[in-house]
Order: structure tokens, then sequence, then C-alpha cells
């Protein structure tokens, strides 16, 4: 009876196996000749100390990235000027790096109602 437990535990595994090695869908090369065609949404509130090297990590990514919208959700400290900073420094009209600011008194869910259509390249929410 153990045996005979064992014998098809083993050959159910085996089985499951041979399934995932031979008929899973093998991964797609990705397409590198695209350019520009991801938007990043960052939220951030008082993130003064983190946005800088989080905007030049995302800027050293290369022209897959079409934009950076930062969602300045009523920061207090210098999150602001950060922006204005990486704004200009890019050129204000061609710039990436884009501001979203919290509308006073608005709530979180209707803050965050608007941001699926800002995004201008290829966005995942979930």
């Amino acid at each position: 009876m153990i045996l005979t437990s064992f014998f098809i535990l083993t050959s159910l595994f085996f089985f499951v196996a041979l399934f995932n090695a031979v008929g899973w869908p093998k991964p797609r090369q990705a397409d590198r000749t695209q350019t520009g065609v991801v938007s990043i949404l960052i939220p951030a509130r008082n993130e003064e100390k983190n946005l800088a090297a989080c905007l030049d990590s995302i800027l050293k990514q290369g022209e897959v990235v079409l934009e950076i919208i930062v969602y300045d959700d009523h920061s207090t400290d210098g999150t602001a000027s950060i922006i204005s900073h990486y704004k200009e420094s890019t050129g204000e009209s061609d710039s990436p790096v884009r501001c979203h600011s919290k509308a006073a008194g608005a709530g979180k869910i209707s803050d965050a109602h608007g941001l699926p259509l800002k995004p201008r390249g290829l966005a995942s929410f979930r």
C-alpha cells in the first residue's frame, strides 16, 4: 500500500514536471528597438533625501523612459524644489520629468482616479 502510494505520487510529480518543461510558454525576447514607451509614476511626500537619487537612477535607463511623473502629496520639505531643478536641467519644454500636485482638500481616491489618464507611455496598474 505504501509502495503503491509512493509510486503514484512520484509518477504524478514526474508528469507535472514534464508538462511544465514541455508545455510551459517560453519567454519572448524584449523588443529593444522601441524608445520612449514607459511612463514612471513616483508618489512622493517629503522625499527630499531620496528623490534626487531616484530620478538619477531612472534617467540613466535611457530612451525607454518617455516620462517621469512625480506625484507630490503636499510635501513640506524640498521635494518640490528638486522636481523643479530636474525640470529646468533637462529643458522645460521637452523635460521627461513632470509633476502632479495633490489638489487642496481632495482625498486620496479622487487624486488617484485621474492618474491612469495622465501617462503618455505604457503603464501598468494592478
